[in-house]
């Protein structure tokens, strides 16, 4: 059996963060548009939930920039193998990885402003309704082509750019930033989904 990348770890961050979007967005969907009196408990949950996926989405992202990024662009600098697309990918493109990750985190953090006010005002209105369902449905679009960028492009050329022993210095750094987040986030869970939200009642 082939030894894992340490890069392979944030493969599967990009699964579970797509499964939690991709849960929160049947949720969001599921509401009705027709009962906005019982939508205040729903905004009270939803906000609890898109505050966990806040939370696993940024240590998601400060893993990348400082654990792979620095390396990514020293091989762009270099001239390595591929870096030539990825060269273009950075400067040219619209939404590179930096921008895909303040954009996500702004929109997160959107979602969680329109739920804050739905929640004191004990009431989720149709506006209000559209504007989230909107909000998520683009940030579950965004992360899923940047997920895709990187499980293609970028991952596989550091991948085959870097040799064993810059490859291990990855992985002690993502073991190291590991170790000075916050093990209750729920990043740090393997398997469990950030959903379980009863919706035939919203």
């Amino acid at each position: 059996m082939a030894e894992l990348s340490p890069v392979d770890e944030l493969r599967k961050e990009h699964q579970s963060l797509l499964q939690d979007c991709s849960d929160l967005q049947a949720v969001v969907q599921a509401l009705k548009a027709d009962d906005e009196s019982s939508r205040g408990t729903a905004a009270g949950m939803l906000s609890d939930r898109f505050g966990m996926l806040q939370q696993a989405q940024h240590l998601h992202f400060r893993r990348e920039e400082e654990c792979l990024y620095p390396d990514a662009q020293r091989l762009v600098s270099e001239g390595a193998k591929g870096a030539d697309i990825f060269g273009r990918f950075f400067a040219a493109e619209g939404e590179d990885d930096l921008v895909a990750h303040t954009t996500l985190r702004t929109r997160v953090g959107d979602i969680l402003s329109l739920l804050g006010a739905s929640k004191s005002a004990d009431r989720l209105d149709n506006q209000a309704l559209g504007r989230l369902r909107t909000l998520v449905n683009l940030t579950y679009d965004l992360f899923s082509r940047h997920a895709h960028k990187e499980d293609t492009l970028i991952f596989p050329m550091i991948e085959g750019s870097l040799n064993w022993e810059q490859m291990q210095a990855v992985a002690e750094r993502l073991r190291a930033f590991r170790g000075v987040a916050d093990l209750a986030d729920p990043r740090m869970r393997q398997d469990e989904g950030l959903t379980d939200l009863a919706i035939e009642d919203h």
